[in-house]
Formats: C-alpha cells, sequence, structure tokens
C-alpha cells in the first residue's frame, strides 16, 4: 500500500463540497477542464480497522481521467489506488486527486479497480470519474 499523509485543510473544503453537493458533484474539476463526470458518484463508509474496498470503473481507448475523492471530517488519512485489469498500479494518491496533477490515459479499453484504503478514522468517503 502506498505512502499515506496527513490531508491538508484546503482538501477538507473539498470534501464538504463532495459529500455534500452531489448535484453540483465532487466540483474540484473546473468548467473548462475539457473533461465531464463519467458515471454516477461512487459512495463509502471506510475505517481504519477495515480492509481496502474496491469499485470496478470501465476506461476507454484514447481518453483521458481523473477521480476526485474526498472524505468526511472522521478520516484523517486516506489513500486511493487505481490498479489495471493485470493488477499493475498505474496511479496512487493521498490527495483531494487521482492522479494528484493531469490526467491518467489510456491507448486501450480496460476495466480498471478504485482501491479506498483509510489509515485513521472512520466515515464516509466520496469518488467522482472524470474523463474527456
Amino acid at each position: 500500500m502506498p505512502e499515506r499523509r496527513e490531508v491538508r485543510p484546503l482538501e477538507r473544503l473539498k470534501r464538504a463540497q463532495v459529500l455534500g453537493h452531489e448535484a453540483h458533484g465532487v466540483a474540484a474539476e473546473r468548467e473548462g477542464s475539457g473533461r465531464a463526470r463519467q458515471g454516477a458518484l461512487i459512495r463509502g463508509q471506510q475505517g481504519d480497522r477495515e480492509g481496502h474496498q474496491e469499485h470496478k470503473v470501465r476506461v476507454e481507448a484514447n481518453k483521458c481521467y481523473r477521480i476526485v475523492f474526498a472524505t468526511d471530517e472522521n478520516v484523517h488519512d486516506a489513500v486511493v489506488v487505481m490498479r489495471d485489469s493485470a493488477g499493475d498500479v498505474v496511479a496512487e494518491s493521498a490527495g483531494a486527486a487521482l492522479p494528484e496533477d493531469g490526467a491518467v490515459c489510456f491507448k486501450a479499453s480496460d476495466e480498471v479497480t478504485l482501491l479506498v484504503g483509510v489509515g485513521s478514522g472512520k466515515g464516509a468517503y466520496a469518488a467522482q470519474v472524470w474523463s474527456n
């Protein structure tokens, strides 16, 4: 599992937007980014004494993806990992987006797995997939 780090206060603000306003949805992506929401908002509950949770996401060839992630205030340390269908780690982030900067682009269609792990605390999380 990748190294985890404490979530910064700015990321906590984004969390409140994510968890409280599904319709405006994980609002860290801005207009003009060239990306649109893909699929439903992913939601879950996770605690530090529980194993990671997995969510399958279908990605298409020649598209780029970014996942915006947030937790409630009771989760102090979380990480999101993306693995391809072969099990290889494509990207990982302990921040508010995966990858933290930019996007992950795929040359072939695949079904990737998002793994969510909590290192400290227990509470709700949400993630939104964005794509071009």
